[in-house]
């Protein structure tokens, strides 16, 4: 996935920080620059200059709180969801193209492997 994200962010001239804040955003729906940057390990100054650079490009927007008067909430454009469901839609067909190579017996390992994985998920509490 971050792979894919790379070769979008190029096409776009975003760089990896500003597409993982992008995916943060949008699977929040909408976020608060504090919380942002505690998801992305960095600091709320960095997700200030990473939000100033999306909303630049028309990419992120900046609404009120409705809770909060003191704070704002980050919330994509229809540009970056957009943007964002291509990045989710191109990585099944990527992943198709790099396991056209792979031996049906090797497909069949990765496929019990990652179903064996799925469940393990869904028994972890939440």
């Amino acid at each position: 996935m971050e792979h894919n994200r790379n070769r979008v962010g190029t096409k776009v001239n975003l760089s990896g920080s500003e597409l993982r804040a992008l995916a943060r955003v949008a699977e929040a729906g909408s976020i608060t620059p504090k919380l942002l940057a505690e998801t992305m390990d960095v600091t709320t100054s960095a997700v200030t200059a990473i939000s100033n650079r999306l909303v630049a490009f028309a990419l992120l927007t900046r609404v009120a709180h409705p809770h909060d008067r003191r704070s704002l909430l980050l919330v994509l454009t229809p540009a970056a969801e957009q943007m964002t469901q291509t990045i989710y839609d191109d990585f099944p067909a990527l992943l198709a193209q790099v396991a056209r190579d792979v031996s049906p017996k090797e497909q069949a390992r990765l496929g019990a492997l990652l179903a064996s994985m799925a469940l393990t998920l869904e028994r972890m509490p939440t």
